[in-house]
């Protein structure tokens, strides 16, 4: 794989992007082999500009992003460059997560196990709320087929979750897996992404194919956005706006932002 020259300074210092999919079941050898390439790639860009990495520990993606970020530490980077997110519902078992493996490469986050009937649902829905809580950017790519397994497949829930967190989000298709079938069902979901970009560049970015073009578009929109930029440990975002005035310029304060919030259905 050749690897992506990126400028020397920090521009994602302090961002959190979470990356969020998988390798489908289904994948052929070249779509897999693409999005590992793609993840790796990512990875690297991110790390090298300042970035850190949040995951939710799929298999499939895990041992790429761990090399990716021994490398980094090896070249002198932070151990936080990368931060696996794990439930005690799968971390529990030792030999399908080797946690502590994990741990001498980067950051890893244990997220309590939720039991009842529902285990397994309710311990992944707890996982995707404190990665979507922590992250100041959403990039998705593959993940098990939206028509196969709908009511599990993680991609739209994840997509969803950040949207209405107004997290800015990329949804990657042109790879194959859940999120190119997300893209085809709910094309309207281009228009909602608030990543700076508008519904033609998104579909572009929704459908393109190629990795480098992939990884070079998204990497250069996202240093040009405004995101929240702290560290990892510093636990959940928050966005605060700070409002002046008393009296009738309260009112009127008051008044806009409740116009606001009724013409974009949402609170702010």
């Amino acid at each position: 794989m050749q690897e992506t020259t990126f400028r020397n300074s920090a521009p994602l210092h302090g961002v959190r992007v979470w990356l969020s999919g998988a390798v489908p079941a289904q994948a052929t050898e070249l779509q897999r082999s693409e999005m590992l390439e793609f993840v790796a790639s990512f990875a690297l860009a991110v790390f090298q500009a300042g970035g850190h990495l949040l995951h939710g520990s799929h298999p499939t993606f895990v041992s790429t992003l761990l090399e990716q970020a021994k490398q980094h530490r090896e070249n002198g980077g932070r151990k936080d460059c990368l931060v696996l997110g794990v439930s005690k519902f799968w971390s529990k078992d030792t030999q399908l997560v080797p946690i502590h493996e994990w741990r001498e490469h980067c950051m890893v986050y244990e997220i309590p196990e939720i039991r009842g009937e529902a285990a397994r649902d309710e311990s992944l829905k707890s996982l995707r709320e404190w990665m979507s809580d922590r992250c100041d950017v959403l990039v998705t790519v593959g993940g098990n087929w939206w028509r196969e397994i709908a009511g599990r497949s993680g991609v739209p829930i994840e997509v969803e979750c950040a949207v209405k967190r107004g997290v800015p989000s990329f949804l990657l298709g042109g790879l194959g897996g859940a999120a190119r079938d997300y893209v085809t069902d709910h094309p309207e979901l281009i228009g909602l992404l608030k990543n700076g970009l508008d519904k033609d560049a998104n579909l572009a970015i929704a459908t393109e194919e190629n990795v480098a073009n992939l990884v070079s578009r998204v990497y250069e929109q996202l240093t040009r956005l405004s995101l929240v930029r702290g560290r990892v440990s510093n636990g959940i975002s928050f966005r605060i706006l700070a409002l002046d005035g008393g009296g009738i310029r309260g009112a009127y304060t008051a008044a806009v932002l409740a116009r606001l919030e009724e013409a974009l259905g949402s609170s702010l």
